[in-house]
């Protein structure tokens, strides 16, 4: 399925509904000065919803599966999907325009065709602040955090009590974290970096405007106004990817922008290992795998570098062994390779023979599609569901949506 074009470019990362019938993602048009919010009918050329606003541009959406409810006036007991989004900041801009916050939900008994949907998207109100990145969005969906301007964060502490306003109201009572001091530019330029929960949804971790990390602790009342930065830690340069929480809130993962990666003690910033992408930088998000002893990260070179953990993500990872052909035969690669007191991603193909000639016969290298090895050909899913996957495709101004099922 491909859709029809859409104008502009793509914001963020499109966001697909539970149930997998539709794709919302934010676009801008006009030199990205006019924001689209639109809504994609899955498998079909149709649009569901489009909303436009001429004066600002739009950071991407995040969206939360299954919330307690709508946390904003009129969304009492819609526990459909909520795509909570802003406007953005325009990094040349040397002021803080002004920016406006934005909710959608499906209404409750909707079916396809119904009119009124545009409706359903609500302005949430004006913000003093604007923001290069989707939300963090937890508590069921009525915590939300967002990296704003002034090199800031800002957020809502949802609870059962308040029956009002909701995200409506200034992030609660204006609950937020500003550094002591910053350079004249990053006075006015939020994080490039979404903000992450931890997993039991205490602490909050982002990259600042300048060359920090934090830790914050999330308050647990609303009427707690400042979130505490419990550790910091200097970075050579800016971290632009969310940041990555292991299962156990033991350690975080946090990669910059010259290529670093640091693995640090989720309580106290302790720094356990770092490592460096061979001289390459990184400006993409990256993943770890399921089973939590893998890290997957692309570099700007075009490579993707996977680095497996000895035992724990505390010690340092180990390379993977190359998974291109070699230039002349070689034994086959061990899936469990060894450790190395230094080590380094294999990224290039090998250019000298074994040591040891191969117990068995090497076809010859062969030089279209590589495929990697697994022990399945199929990655196990935590359900009998298959789930889309998103791919833009850009075409000049315009571009449009591919969705694959796997």
């Amino acid at each position: 399925w491909i859709s029809n074009s859409l104008e502009g470019v793509a914001a963020g990362t499109p966001q697909i509904t539970n149930d997998g019938k539709y794709v919302f993602l934010t676009h801008n048009s006009q030199a990205e000065t006019v924001g689209h919010f639109t809504g994609l009918i899955y498998d079909t050329p149709n649009v569901l919803l489009s909303h436009i606003v001429v004066t600002n541009p739009f950071a991407g959406p995040a969206v939360f599966h299954n919330p307690m409810e709508g946390y904003y006036r009129n969304g009492d007991d819609n526990t459909n999907d909520i795509f909570l989004w802003a406007h953005s900041h325009n990094q040349q801009d040397e002021t803080v325009g002004e920016g406006g916050t934005f909710a959608f939900q499906i209404p409750v008994g909707y079916n396809l065709g119904d009119p009124g949907l545009k409706d359903a998207v609500v302005y949430l109100g004006s913000r003093g602040w604007q923001t290069n990145s989707p939300p963090a969005i937890g508590n069921k969906g009525r915590t939300c955090f967002y990296s704003v301007s002034r090199n800031e964060f800002r957020g809502w502490i949802g609870d059962d009590n308040d029956t009002i306003g909701k995200f409506h109201k200034t992030a609660n009572a204006d609950l937020k974290q500003t550094p002591n001091a910053a350079p004249p530019l990053e006075r006015f330029s939020p994080p490039l970096n979404t903000p992450v929960l931890g997993k039991n949804e205490s602490m909050l971790f982002a990259g600042r405007a300048t060359n920090k990390f934090s830790a914050m602790q999330v308050p647990s009342q609303r009427n707690e106004t400042a979130m505490e930065v419990i550790w910091e830690i200097e970075t050579t340069s800016l971290v632009k990817s969310p940041a990555i929480v292991t299962k156990d809130d033991m350690y975080v993962f946090v990669t910059e922008s010259e290529g670093v990666v640091y693995a640090l003690d989720m309580n106290t910033g302790v720094e356990l290992w770092t490592m460096s992408l061979t001289a390459r930088g990184h400006s993409s998000e990256f993943s770890m795998n399921e089973n939590g002893d893998m890290l997957y990260i692309g570099d700007t070179a075009g490579n993707v570098v996977a680095w497996r953990f000895r035992g724990s993500p505390s010690a340092a990872p180990s390379p993977m062994p190359s998974l291109f052909p070699s230039s002349v035969p070689s034994g086959q690669p061990s899936l469990s390779p060894s450790m190395s007191s230094n080590p380094t991603p294999v990224i290039a193909p090998s250019t000298s023979p074994s040591r040891s000639p191969s117990k068995q016969p090497v076809p010859a290298p062969t030089f279209g599609k590589v495929t990697m090895p697994s022990q399945s050909t199929q990655a196990p899913t935590t359900s009998g569901t298959s789930r889309p996957v998103v791919t833009l495709f850009s075409l000049g101004t315009a571009f449009i949506v591919s969705v694959w099922l796997l």
